[in-house]
């Protein structure tokens, strides 16, 4: 099985260079790298240059005519991928130097794994250890890994993704499943839900990259406290936002309903409209005149708000928030 990485760039410069270091310095070296950058304005397109003279691989650059924003950038790099497995990369990390030795050992031991992620060290703009990793930011626990283990990637993915995009990689001939990404989607959220739809999940319990942690990043490690999700959902869990998971939903289940038959699992579009149905409900709890109290104790009753979200926590805001 050959690789390829596809990477993203917009005015990286400031740590682009360590990133691709790291890359080269792999002991399972890729056989390509692919880098779309989405219209820099800085040093990144020079540093990238001086990287091809000296690349033990070949490197495809290219530079879009009009900026895609993170999703499509992906979804253009990986489209460019010919190699037998893809890893996406980010511009500003620091990848541990057996990381796709360890990808790669993941996916030769079973052919039907479809998708490996793996946790991340966390670090700060002065690449210092914060003292967490990803997952411990996330809240993704050992019962979780364990159930990610047993085939159960999917439904948990149905509730928040734990799946970060520079940690994953996937075999290239699930790219038509994933490809094009809506609109709406993260590229990392939207590639490990349809991917778990179709296709067994694998991860690595270690963190095989240092992820760096700084304010110019596009999505950076989301926190699961309680206090934290309370601060977001009082700022933006209103109509608008139910509209769009709403929306997000529908285009994950059209996306299946699209692939060849019996491609997914049984239960995925089953559950799919049972997410839909629970965020339609959302929806109308926050239309004028609308009693919420008997859709918060119907949806708690049918399990969905533990199956598609934070159980009580999400009853609750939806009782006592706007």
């Amino acid at each position: 099985m050959n690789w390829s990485v596809a990477m993203t760039t917009y005015n990286g410069e400031r740590w682009l260079d360590d990133q691709l270091q790291s890359i080269a310095k792999q002991t399972h070296p890729p056989d390509e790298l692919i880098i779309c950058d989405d219209g820099s304005t800085d040093a990144t397109e020079k540093i990238i240059s001086r990287f091809t003279q000296t690349s033990p691989f070949p490197v495809r650059f290219s530079i879009n005519d009009q900026r895609l924003g993170p999703a499509q950038n992906f979804a253009r790099a990986i489209n460019l991928c010919h190699s037998d497995l893809i890893a996406l990369a980010d511009q500003d990390d620091h990848w541990h130097p057996d990381k796709l030795h360890r990808l790669h050992d993941k996916f030769a031991s079973n052919q039907s794994i479809s998708l490996v992620f793996s946790d991340l060290q966390l670090i700060d703009e002065s690449s210092n250890p914060t003292g967490s990793t990803q997952w411990q930011s996330l809240g993704f626990t050992p019962r979780q890994r364990h159930a990610f283990s047993q085939g159960k990637a999917f439904d948990l993915l149905l509730r928040y993704n734990v799946v970060n995009g520079a940690a994953l990689a996937f075999r290239s001939s699930l790219r038509d499943a994933v490809t094009p990404i809506p609109e709406a989607w993260m590229h990392d959220e939207w590639i490990a839900l349809i991917i778990s739809a179709i296709g067994q999940v694998a991860l690595i319990d270690d963190t095989l990259q240092d992820y760096r942690v700084h304010t110019d990043q596009t999505v950076g490690p989301a926190a699961r406290g309680f206090r934290t999700q309370l601060a977001y959902a009082r700022e933006h869990m209103n109509e608008a936002y139910f509209i769009e998971m709403l929306n997000r939903t529908r285009a994950a289940r059209d996306r299946i309903k699209s692939l060849p038959d019996q491609s997914a699992r049984p239960d995925a579009l089953d559950l799919l409209n049972q997410r839909i149905d629970h965020f339609q409900t959302r929806v109308n709890m926050r239309r004028p005149r609308t009693f919420r109290l008997p859709l918060i104790l119907r949806e708690l009753y049918q399990g969905r708000y533990h199956r598609f979200g934070y159980g009580w926590k999400g009853a609750a805001q939806d009782l006592f928030l706007r």
